[in-house]
């Protein structure tokens, strides 16, 4: 076979036959081993009848088995020959498959490969192209323990990186304004809540009280009764035996000594001796919250507060597992586009 260049590689005979053969049995060619020689002291031409090297001088294993982007029909081996091996004339090159069979020889520019004992720490860096009929019957491999990076590929990496920076600035952001959006949610939840202590109870009596609901005894609410005074009725379903009634007067804002008698579980009647608006507070003394006109005193402003604490820190919380998710994102996509080069 006439071939121009003088340094090349060639498929020998049995490559040729397994690389055949795959296309039959489904059982693709995998490149496997690298074997350096030194072609027994002098550069020689291989042949495709070849079986073994004239002398190996080393062997390790094939880093990654490639296409080419530009030409898809055409195989690329790379290899690492690391720093701690030397100390020999590279002259010839093999490439063997898992059942240590050469499929392929290169004639190889005569180089030395010095060792660590002479002076030198070479990472040598083995790259050669094949030219294949069918690349489907060649069986793809690259080993994530080496990484081979070009100009380009460092570039592109910087690229890369670059991009997921944006991602990661463009996140931040994001979550800085969510977590701002709660809190002024959570701000707005506590200033509605203080907004509701528009009634101001001084005299709840002791044991824990909450205001539960506001009666109001218009002038016409009055009749008069038998004692020469007026009363008038007030129906809650909160009546019970353990409530306490506040009267204050509508007008003048006053307290007015309460004078009440409970009718039944629902029912107060109220006494006067003149007509006049009233306020009647009914304070549930089971301290139930359920607050209709009034809330009760600052605790229930403590009380919101600390709510609302817990509630932002429910929200950063929950910023955090999102950020920790994005991040495990982004090593993802670190680890999936960027490695191996």
């Amino acid at each position: 076979m006439a071939i121009d260049k003088s340094y090349y590689t060639i498929i020998t005979d049995v490559g040729k036959a397994k690389i055949a053969n795959a296309s039959v049995t489904g059982n693709k060619v995998g490149f496997v081993k690298i074997q350096l020689g030194d072609g027994g002291g002098s550069e020689y031409t291989p042949t495709e009848s070849q079986t073994e090297l004239k002398n190996v001088v080393w062997e390790g294993n094939i880093g990654n088995t490639t296409t080419d982007e530009t030409a898809p029909n055409c195989i690329i081996l790379e290899s690492l020959i690391p720093s701690s091996v030397g100390g020999f004339m590279i002259r010839e090159i093999g490439y063997l498959d898992d059942e240590n069979n050469l499929i392929a020889i290169s004639k190889y520019k005569e180089c030395y490969k010095p060792s660590i004992e002479q002076g030198a720490v070479v990472d040598m860096k083995v790259k050669t192209v094949l030219i294949v009929s069918n690349i489907n019957n060649i069986e793809l491999k690259i080993d994530p323990t080496i990484i081979f990076a070009t100009l380009k590929d460092i570039q592109d990496l910087d690229a890369k990186i670059s991009n997921v920076n944006t991602k990661i600035d463009t996140t931040k952001t994001e979550l800085t304004s969510n977590i701002e959006t709660a809190k002024t949610e959570l701000n707005t939840r506590i200033d509605t809540e203080n907004e509701k202590q528009n009634i101001k109870i001084d005299q709840l009596i002791a044991g824990g009280s909450n205001v539960a609901s506001t009666q109001t005894i218009t002038i016409d609410d009055w009749i008069d009764n038998q004692e020469g005074g007026f009363k008038a009725t007030v129906t809650h379903g909160l009546l019970t035996q353990r409530i306490t009634v506040s009267i204050i007067d509508a007008t003048t804002k006053d307290n007015v000594v309460p004078d009440f008698t409970i009718i039944d579980d629902n029912s107060i009647e109220v006494r006067s001796g003149v007509k006049v608006e009233l306020n009647v507070y009914v304070i549930n003394g089971n301290a139930e919250t359920h607050f209709i006109n009034a809330t009760v005193d600052d605790n229930r402003v403590s009380e919101m507060t600390t709510y609302s604490s817990k509630k932002i820190h429910e929200e950063i919380g929950k910023v955090a597992e999102q950020l920790t998710g994005i991040n495990s994102n982004i090593i993802s996509t670190v680890n999936n586009d960027i490695l191996p080069i």
